[in-house]
């Protein structure tokens, strides 16, 4: 119930995903801070965040990525497929393309893509224990810095 719930919820993230929230303290004395700005409801454009609910139990959410964790995505990691890309679609898709989104589909999976496009199933065991399935998705032929990339932005989100 709580993973369903969390894929949902914006506010979960700070205390549930601390030691995330360390590696990037950790990296951020090496780079410099992450180029975030408090929220303020008054600038914030209506699009840069939301969510939908659909019907049967199945919703979606999504934001937009700071600019640094933007550049970080693996897409932007193979600048000729990335310049294909932003030739052949449109500005409106290719916005969405880069934004945050989670969408959970009732019962049990998620199709999650925040840093890394992943695919997670859980299965209740028993009252108080559930197995949790989690896939790092990837194209086919994607480049070599890409992959690095894109695997381990997934072990920093999942592994410390």
């Amino acid at each position: 119930k709580l993973q369903f719930e969390n894929g949902l919820d914006y506010y979960h993230f700070a205390s549930t995903h601390s030691s995330y929230i360390d590696v990037l303290k950790k990296r951020e004395v090496r780079r410099g801070p992450l180029e975030v700005k408090p929220w303020n409801p008054t600038e914030t454009d209506p699009d840069a965040q939301g969510s939908f609910s659909l019907a049967r139990g199945h919703a979606m959410m999504w934001s937009i990525h700071a600019s640094r964790v933007y550049k970080l995505r693996p897409l932007n990691q193979d600048g000729k497929l990335l310049s294909t890309v932003q030739g052949q679609t449109r500005e409106d898709k290719l916005k969405w393309m880069f934004r945050q989104r989670n969408l959970t589909i009732y019962p049990n999976l998620q199709i999650v893509d925040i840093g890394t496009l992943q695919l997670r199933t859980w299965r209740p065991l028993a009252p108080d224990k559930t197995e949790i399935t989690s896939h790092c998705l990837a194209p086919v032929g994607e480049s070599d810095e890409a992959r690095r990339v894109r695997i381990r932005l997934y072990q920093d989100f999942f592994n410390p």
